[in-house]
């Protein structure tokens, strides 16, 4: 009987030593665990940190940039508006915060860092207005350049046709002036000289198109019209043809301003809608 009561008191030793050893296991597991998870959280919110640090400066730049271009965009349409013959250079800025957030940031990383810092509801606004902006602007410059780089190639295609009717037709009128002296009347080979030389000694830019106007095609055109002379018919249909071109050339430079001002407006909107964003975004 003692034999068998020295048994179970091993027995027993045995499995209360198993369930300590077992306990003392789950117990480091669960500390282990618990210190892994809390080194986790300390990481992933040093890394939630440091992107809304990079999100802060990036919006602060992207802001500022807007800022430039808008104003950019508004200079051109004050020159274009005050004179539509000429068109204005328009600088092309760069937005490589914008570019970088859309296209190399890893925007899950973005959205779960303001949700760490902001409740749901602040969190999903705010990632809203940020990719809202971001993805207008990168989608929305190839199409500003594409369509001023197009409006140049067409105001310089109509000028150049212009300045060729006027250049062609001043040759004309001073080779009818000089061959047909007489057949419009004593006065007529004086009248073109006076004009052509009076054209010339004034004309201080040759894209002063104003000029070439106001100077040569419309005193021609009334001195034709006046002379009603049908041989200089086809002088003055060309010359029509010439008014016609300038006078376009100055409604599709408006036209064009209009379309400039409504990228204005869009990108004023992006600056006003970023601007709560970034003074809410805090760094700690």
């Amino acid at each position: 009987m003692s034999c068998t009561i020295i048994m179970n008191t091993e027995l027993l030793s045995n499995l209360l030593s198993g369930l300590i050893g077992a306990g003392s296991a789950i117990g480091v597991f669960y500390l282990q665990t618990a210190h892994d998870k809390k080194v986790e959280r300390r990481k992933q919110n040093e890394k939630d940190s440091s992107t809304i640090e990079y999100l802060k400066i990036s919006l602060e730049k992207t802001h500022k940039t807007i800022e430039e271009y808008i104003a950019i965009l508004k200079n051109f349409n004050t020159d274009i508006t005050k004179d539509p013959l000429r068109f204005p250079n328009a600088d092309y800025l760069l937005f490589p915060y914008a570019e970088r957030l859309a296209k190399k940031v890893d925007q899950n990383d973005i959205f779960f860092a303001l949700r760490n810092k902001f409740n749901k509801e602040d969190a999903i606004k705010y990632y809203s207005i940020i990719y809202s902006v971001v993805d207008y602007i990168v989608s929305s410059l190839p199409e500003i350049y594409q369509i001023q780089d197009r409006a140049i190639e067409q105001d310089m295609a109509r000028k150049l046709k212009y300045k060729q009717i006027v250049e062609k037709n001043i040759d004309v009128i001073a080779t009818t002036g000089l061959r047909h002296e007489g057949k419009f009347g004593p006065r007529f080979s004086e009248d073109i000289s006076s004009l052509l030389t009076s054209f010339f000694s004034e004309r201080q830019d040759n894209t002063d198109f104003s000029y070439y106007q106001n100077n040569f095609v419309d005193k021609l055109k009334t001195y034709i019209i006046e002379k009603k002379q049908l041989e200089l018919i086809e002088i003055a249909t060309e010359l029509k043809h010439a008014t016609q071109i300038f006078e376009s050339i100055k409604q599709h430079n408006l036209h064009h301003s209009k379309i400039i001002e409504r990228f204005i407006n869009q990108f004023q909107q992006s600056y006003d809608n970023l601007q709560p964003v970034i003074v809410n975004i805090t760094i700690e």
